[in-house]
C-alpha cells in the first residue's frame, strides 16, 4: 500500500456524481492494535475483511468486530517485517503479501505459498481467476502472474514496483521506481511497454477505473489523468500520495500523509495529523481506511451538513460525528 499514536481532529467525505446521490460520511475508528501500522485493507463483501501490517500481523473482520488472526508470523518461522498488500476475492478466497512471503486464505487457515528474498509491495485481481502481484527483488523489480490456479515469476520492469492496477486478463498497470523518479509501464500478454508522461512527471500510486481510464498520484501531490491513450496533469493539491481506490469512474479515495482525498468530479482534501494507507470503497455505504498506529477507520452514510468535530468515545475508539 506504509507509523504512531494517532490523533484525528476532523474528517469529512461527501461522495456524489451528477447522476449518482452517494452519501456523505461520518466516520468510526478502531485502534485495537496501536503498536502497529497497517498497510492494507480488504474486503470480500461488507460483512468480511482483512487488514494487514507491521511484523506479518493480519486483522480479520466479521461483519460485528476486528481481531487478529495473525499476530506475527516471526512465530511461523517466516522473517516477514510487514505485509504491505492484501486482496479477498470471496469470504474463504484471500491473499496477503509482503517481505518475503506470499499468504494465502482458504477459510480454515493462512498459508505460506511463496517464500523468498522478495518483497511484494502491491496486488490486484480481475475476477479470481487472474491476478497480479509487484514489488522488488533486490535492487530491480519483481513480478508474479497468476493463472490456472498457479503463482508465476514472470520478467519485471528494471525498477521496483510499487503500485499495481488490474484492468483485464493479462492486462496491468504499474508504477516503478523511487519515490520522486516513478514510471508507468503498461503489461499486455507478456509485453511491458514504458507509457510515456508530460515531462517533468512521475506517478507514484495508479489506480485505472476502465482499460481507457485511470489516476496516477505523485508523491508530491500531482494528481495525473489518463485517457485516450495519453496522461495528463490534472492537478496539485500540495498533500503526499501513498494509495488509492475507486467505487466506479466518478467516485474515489486516495489516503497519504496527513490527509484524505474525496473525488466527486473534481477532488477535495481533508487534512488531519495523521497518515492513512490502504482503503478499500467496498460500494456506495462502505468504506474503510487503514492506517499509522493500527488506525482501521470505517464510513457511516449519513446526510449531516455542517460543523464536524471528533467525538472519542475511549482512547481506542470513537466517531466523528457532523453536527447540523
Amino acid at each position: 500500500m506504509y507509523k504512531r499514536l494517532v490523533i484525528l481532529l476532523g474528517l469529512f467525505v461527501l461522495l456524489t456524481s451528477c447522476n449518482k446521490n452517494y452519501p456523505w460520511f461520518r466516520w468510526g475508528f478502531y485502534t485495537i492494535v496501536p503498536d502497529r501500522d497497517l498497510y492494507d485493507v480488504s474486503f470480500s463483501d461488507s460483512s468480511h475483511g482483512w487488514a494487514v501490517g507491521d511484523d506479518g500481523i493480519i486483522l480479520g473482520y466479521d461483519g460485528d468486530e476486528w481481531r487478529v488472526s495473525v499476530d506475527t508470523l516471526w512465530h511461523q518461522g517466516t522473517s516477514c517485517s510487514y505485509l504491505s498488500c492484501v486482496v479477498a476475492l470471496d469470504s474463504d478466497n484471500v491473499w496477503a503479501g509482503g517481505t518475503r512471503v506470499l499468504l494465502h486464505y482458504d477459510g480454515g487457515r493462512w498459508e505460506k505459498v511463496i517464500e523468498g528474498d522478495f518483497v511484494i509491495e502491491d496486488m490486484e485481481f480481475y475476477g479470481d481467476e487472474y491476478g497480479f502481484a509487484g514489488g522488488r527483488e533486490g535492487e530491480s523489480g519483481y513480478a508474479l502472474e497468476y493463472r490456472d490456479g498457479e503463482w508465476k515469476e514472470i520478467t519485471a520492469p528494471p525498477e521496483y514496483i510499487w503500485s499495481v492496477s488490474v484492468v483485464g486478463d493479462g492486462e496491468v498497470w504499474v508504477s516503478t521506481g523511487k519515490m520522486d523518479t516513478c514510471y508507468v509501464y503498461r503489461y499486455n500478454k507478456g509485453e511491458w511497454d514504458r507509457s510515456e508522461l508530460p515531462d517533468g512527471y512521475t506517478v507514484f500510486a495508479l489506480e485505472f477505473t476502465s482499460k481507457g481510464e485511470g489516476w496516477g498520484f505523485e508523491w508530491d501531490g500531482v494528481v495525473m489523468h489518463y485517457q485516450d491513450g495519453e496522461w495528463e496533469f490534472w492537478d496539485s493539491l500540495y498533500v503526499m500520495f501513498w494509495n488509492a481506490d475507486f467505487l466506479d469512474r466518478g467516485h474515489g479515495i486516495a489516503t497519504g500523509i496527513g490527509h484524505i482525498c474525496q473525488y466527486k468530479d473534481g477532488w477535495r482534501v481533508v487534512y488531519f495529523p495523521s497518515s492513512m494507507f490502504g482503503v478499500d470503497y467496498i460500494d456506495p455505504d462502505n468504506v474503510w481506511i487503514v492506517g499509522i498506529g493500527g488506525m482501521l477507520m470505517f464510513g457511516i452514510p449519513e446526510d449531516i451538513e455542517g460543523e464536524w468535530r471528533e467525538k472519542g468515545i475511549d482512547d481506542r475508539r470513537g466517531i466523528i460525528e457532523g453536527l447540523r
